[in-house]
């Protein structure tokens, strides 16, 4: 009995430092718990609420778009234009992006906050569609017909960029 509850404490105590909440069952309700449990709980009585998993945005989607980027290195902001592509390390596990000169840059996003014209794109609307379902948020204006500009805003709630998780 001993053994299984140490076993249980230490996959409870993991999922912990892996950035869960710490609940305990408290008069039927589940409830933050400041401190965790011992020997001496009953696993029943506890539990681990891990956060929800986000999803990093596609940069895919910017390459050949023509959306102006802003490339980064260093934390400075160092170039403004198109993303042409990645570049995986061969020695880390992450990205680099590549402007249209060849220059790779630790890190890439779309100009925010900037409104686009949609005569300077092929497809207005369906870039926008393609933009929101790589995790993108925006504004467009309409007149009655197709988008007249955009604008790139942030990135919705249930994304992160991909260096912020390591997921490049």
């Amino acid at each position: 009995m001993i053994i299984e509850k140490a076993k249980w404490l230490s996959e409870f105590y993991k999922q912990v430092a892996d950035g869960g909440e710490m609940q305990i069952l408290y008069k039927n309700r589940w409830s933050k718990a400041e401190s965790g449990p011992d020997l001496d709980y009953s696993p029943e009585d506890w539990r681990v609420v891990m956060p929800p998993k986000v999803t990093p945005v596609d940069m895919s989607v910017l390459v050949g778009s023509g959306i102006d980027c802003e490339f980064w290195d260093e934390g400075e902001l160092k170039i403004l234009g198109a993303l042409n592509g990645f570049e995986k390390s061969s020695v880390t596990t992450r990205n680099y992006y590549i402007d249209m000169t060849g220059t790779l840059f630790e890190l890439c996003k779309p100009r925010m906050g900037y409104w686009f014209s949609a005569m300077n794109f092929k497809d207005a609307d369906k870039l926008v569609k393609e933009l929101r379902a790589a995790g993108f948020a925006g504004e467009q204006t309409y007149t009655t017909g197709p988008t007249v500009e955009f604008r790139i805003t942030g990135i919705a709630d249930d994304r992160c960029w991909p260096w912020e998780q390591g997921n490049e």
